[in-house]
């Protein structure tokens, strides 16, 4: 663990002359870390050439810390302050990396306080100082608590797409909407990059139309596909493009065969994206109902364009969309339009095989529903939980709190004890336990939603729910990213009654 040393900074120049003898070169150090839950180590790894000597400094404020304080001839400056100094750690990369286990007292009043880290490495050609590291940040937290960060979006935005540029540490999170959540829609072309250390997001290039209702599907090596949605004026767009994190920037591809927007996309095993469903029109609700489309369309990463792909048996939206262990597809509820052409919810399941390029009927879900979540467990199964209750008295529709697993061997349903608070327009995150976090959404009808903070966690040994500790503030329609530090991070959506978008975020610490 990092220990308290009783040293002062004349230390730092006694050392250097002892080691300046073995004429250590200034070499490149580089910081990342995991943990941040109180009462656990923060273990930070030290990457190195091997044989480099350094210290690495914690503080609990970001600097700048001039180095000309400590040696008038470095003109550089460290990334965090010198407030805890004297807790330092030195070490070696022996063997390239070395973990040092920094203890974290579990006291309340560091729940939501954050902590900085930087090292350095000694001597330096011309200094005391040699390279220097990367910084890194560190927001603690209680296990199984949220601690919550505001104004960590550039911009508040509801319904944002979120995708893993370097799983766990790098996301994309595109497009959503900067108002009141309504029909129609304006989409923002705003993007924004969450960067795992030091847990910020910054200003990303911006695409060349607006979007939200849109899909963002991964192709795999830094590149993401944004498909169709609502632009800036409102109107569903079919315009197509993708994100190049190596080239930074946004590149033009085909574009779909009709506009469609909430629709549902998954990326295939052999690299190319279906869209299936969705709507060609959000001016009104009933407009989009009637603009419901049944049809598909398959995206060639290898030729940049679109061929159709097989239609659904009926027009949906609002549906489920989930890649199954053995390559298919499996399509889950969504909004219908019935024999007399009134609105409600599907219990219709269908399956999509690639290999032969078709969409078969799979056994229907044990109750209607949309908007709802649908994950994939370690076992293979798929849990379908929450959603709208539609009908066809519109106003009336509310969300539930259903939930049924999915067996793909057998092609059968179970169903489960309803979750024991009911939810639609929220997340669910498979967490590397096994189990699902279920957290968010709105309730109320649809013209009067509003969101709630609650969480539940479904196990998927007993088959049950459980209530988790609620978050900070009331989020719903909002971006999610599992992080390779070990926290779940929630950000932007909408609050209260669906009116003001958020640019805050929590954490939720294991």
């Amino acid at each position: 663990m990092m220990a308290i040393r009783n040293s002062r900074l004349p230390f730092l120049a006694t050392f250097t002359l002892l080691v300046s003898a073995v004429g250590l070169p200034a070499q490149i150090l580089h910081l990342e870390r995991t943990g941040g839950t109180l009462g656990k180590p923060l273990n930070i790894t030290v990457s190195g050439d091997s044989g480099q000597i350094w210290l690495l400094l914690p503080s609990f404020h970001r600097g700048p810390t001039p180095l000309r304080l400590f040696d008038p001839r470095d003109p550089r400056s460290l990334s965090i302050g010198m407030d805890m100094f004297l807790f330092f750690a030195l070490g070696s990369t022996s063997t390239g990396a070395t973990v040092v286990p920094v203890a974290l007292p579990n006291l309340p009043s560091m729940h939501g306080g954050t902590i900085h880290f930087q090292a350095f490495a000694v001597p330096g050609k011309n200094s005391i100082f040699g390279a220097l590291s990367n910084p890194i940040s560190s927001i603690m937290g209680t296990q199984f608590h949220w601690a919550g960060k505001k104004a960590l979006l550039k911009t508040a935005r509801v319904y944002p797409s979120v995708s893993p540029l370097i799983p766990g540490k790098l996301f994309l999170v595109a497009g959503g909407t900067g108002g009141k959540v309504a029909m129609p829609p304006f989409g923002l072309s705003s993007t924004e990059i969450y960067r795992g250390d030091p847990q910020d997001f910054v200003k990303g290039p911006k695409m060349a139309v607006a979007r939200v209702m849109h899909t963002a599907s991964s192709l795999g090596f830094g590149r993401v596909l944004m498909a169709g949605g609502v632009n800036a004026n409102g109107l569903v767009t079919k315009t197509c493009e993708i994100f190049d994190l190596g080239k930074g920037v946004f590149l033009s591809t085909g574009s779909l065969a009709v506009p469609r927007a909430g629709h549902r996309a998954v990326t295939l095993p052999d690299g190319r994206v279906i869209v299936i469903g969705g709507t060609s029109d959000v001016s009104t609700t009933l407009k989009a109902l009637g603009a419901m489309l049944k049809t598909t369309e398959i995206y060639n990463p290898s030729t940049g364009t679109w061929t159709a792909g097989p239609s659904l048996p009926a027009p949906i939206a609002g549906n489920g969309a989930v890649l199954l262990p053995n390559g298919k597809v499996l399509i889950t509820g969504g909004v219908v339009l019935g024999a007399t052409n009134l609105p409600g919810n599907s219990t219709a399941c269908y399956l999509f095989d690639p290999k032969t390029n078709t969409i078969s009927t799979a056994a229907s879900l044990p109750f209607a529903t949309a908007l709802h979540s649908a994950t994939v467990l370690k076992s293979g199964r798929v849990l379908v939980a929450g959603g709208g209750a539609l009908t066809a008295l519109i106003t009336n529709s509310g969300a539930h709190g259903k939930a049924a697993l999915y067996d793909p061997t057998l092609n059968t349903w179970t169903t489960l004890t309803p979750m024991t608070q009911v939810r639609a327009g929220h997340e669910a995150v498979l967490l590397k336990d096994g189990r699902v976090l279920l957290a968010g959404g709105y309730q109320g009808t649809l013209f009067a939603p509003k969101a709630i903070p609650g969480t539940v966690f479904f196990d998927p040994t007993t088959k049950s729910f459980a209530a988790g500790n609620p978050m900070p503030e009331a989020r719903a329609l909002n971006g999610t990213a599992v992080l390779a530090t070990g926290q779940v991070l929630m950000f932007g959506g909408v609050g209260g009654t669906l009116g003001t978008p958020l640019d805050s975020g929590v954490f939720l610490f294991f």
